[in-house]
């Protein structure tokens, strides 16, 4: 996690209250758009295990539930992540050691999901290779901007199809007195090739808080909108609970 370099108790504060009242308006502006039989508001829970096997390499275990197409799905899957090439330590200041990771310029990961949709009257099984690239940028203030670019390869219900996901997000850490914590917001399009188009977008601000060194929560908010499915619009509230192992 990338600390604020200088700056007092009080300014940090109030940078933090601002920024958090912003996301909170941004959150409740979208949860009242489009209010209708194609909105639902949904809960997400998110439970992240991450085991440290080297400086540059880590195994991730993800269990957690949301709406990824017309159902509601239970996932779990895992991860193998390869970090390389650490920014200077004068761009980023300080680095506390939970999640490393976002020190450096570039990942890559491939990992493998397998999801089980909810209150269908078939059940519907998803099994989905996946790899993706995330390249970092530090900014002024603190700011780091990171490109994730996955591909998803999903066999549903023994049906083939392909997905590409590109993520941008914006990253800022506020250090008050020996407290850290990360303000986060995110933009994802979708590309699915049973469409042939770009048919699904998330829009996303959260907050990381870390409980320790081992232990982190995560709440946040997402607008997701899908032009081919039911139901368009979803407002959803997530919380995530990660472990951070081996270290």
């Amino acid at each position: 996690m990338i600390l604020c370099a200088g700056g007092s108790f009080n300014s940090a504060w109030k940078r933090s209250c601002r920024l958090a009242t912003r996301i909170a308006v941004v959150c409740m502006l979208a949860a009242g758009i489009a209010r209708s039989e194609n909105t639902t508001n949904e809960f997400w829970p998110e439970l992240d295990a991450f085991f440290s096997l080297s400086e540059h390499l880590r195994l991730i275990v993800t269990a957690k539930r949301e709406r990824d197409i017309d159902y509601s799905n239970n996932e779990f899957g895992a991860d193998i992540e390869l970090s390389v090439r650490r920014f200077r330590p004068f761009l980023l200041g300080h680095v506390i050691g939970q999640d490393a990771t976002r020190a450096k310029r570039i990942t890559i990961r491939a990992g493998y999901r397998y999801k089980r949709s909810l209150n269908t009257e078939v059940p519907v099984n998803e099994n989905r290779p996946t790899a993706e690239f995330i390249l970092r940028w530090v900014f002024p203030e603190g700011v780091l901007m990171s490109n994730r670019a996955r591909g998803e390869f999903r066999f549903v219900n023994g049906a083939f199809s392909w997905r590409y996901r590109d993520l941008l997000k914006f990253e800022k850490d506020f250090h008050m007195r020996h407290y850290a914590f990360t303000a986060y917001t995110s933009a994802e399009a979708f590309y699915n090739s049973s469409t042939d188009r770009w048919d699904r977008f998330r829009f996303t601000g959260g907050m990381l808080f870390p409980l320790g060194k081992r232990l982190a929560v995560e709440p946040y908010y997402t607008r997701q909108i899908a032009t081919h499915s039911q139901p368009r619009n979803i407002n959803a509230l997530g919380l995530a609970l990660q472990l951070h192992l081996l270290k």
